[in-house]
């Protein structure tokens, strides 16, 4: 082999090299998603074609944890060659780098949120806040659920609904509004209400058939439009007197 052969071989093997080099990490943005693969155009900006083959994208956890978020369209990415820039389909996507098509909406550096097609986004910053929004539904299925706070469970809602075997409230409870009980109403010690002043557990009893009160003790009853604390009972006669 002569000196120039050897020197044209010489440039041959150091262009090779650069270009496996210009190879080996490259940007570009999704251009399409096929199963688990994606195509990365390289030149999205330009009319040109130069994008990958379809090459898989790497997940955050893919084991006993395991993760599945496909990459959106136009998202920008970081490819990396695993054959040295050799073979482009020996590649995977990098995720992620933010681009003018996807910014995020603050870059305060004690807040982290994610946010999914800006219909669900959860929010967390560095004074232990932590908030949950979604345009729909959000959906808790397990066999137990427990909130445990020191201060307040605060719910605001159009209507509230709660389907339960049994439901037990320890505590004060305070209630605003009417309430209609359907169904058994069973007091085991007392109720107070501005009518019937006080009465024991057992004392009132309510059904189809009527309402029955016993040993109960009133301030002041009217019945059939006589006042009971001045009516007038005789021992004898026909007729039972008005209030005198």
């Amino acid at each position: 082999m002569t000196t120039n052969e050897l020197i044209v071989k010489l440039i041959d093997r150091v262009s090779e090299v650069e270009r496996n080099l210009r190879n080996l990490i490259r940007m570009g943005n999704v251009k399409s998603i096929e199963g688990r693969k994606v195509v990365i155009d390289y030149e999205p900006d330009s009319d040109s074609e130069y994008y990958s083959p379809p090459i898989p994208w790497a997940a955050a956890y893919a084991g006993d944890v395991l993760q599945w978020r496909a990459p959106t369209i136009g998202e920008q990415m970081i490819v990396l060659n695993l054959s040295g820039g050799l073979n482009e389909r020996h590649c995977i996507a990098l995720p992620a780098v933010y681009c003018e098509q996807f910014l995020p909406d603050t870059t305060d550096v004690n807040v982290m949120y994610t946010s999914f097609l800006d219909v669900f986004k959860v929010t967390t910053d560095a004074q232990g806040n932590y908030e949950l929004v979604a345009d729909e539904t959000i959906r808790f299925k397990t066999k137990g659920f427990h909130i445990e706070a020191d201060d307040v469970v605060s719910i605001q809602t159009a209507q509230y609904n709660r389907v339960a075997q049994t439901a037990n409230t320890q505590g004060n409870h305070t209630q605003t509004g009417n309430v209609a009980v359907k169904g058994e109403l069973d007091v085991s010690v007392s109720i107070k209400t501005p009518a019937l002043i006080s009465y024991t557990a057992g004392a009132f009893s309510l059904n189809a058939n009527g309402a029955t009160v016993s040993n109960v003790t009133m301030n002041e009853a009217t019945i059939g439009g006589i006042k009971f604390t001045t009516h007038v009972h005789y021992e004898t006669g026909n007729y039972t007197e008005k209030p005198q």
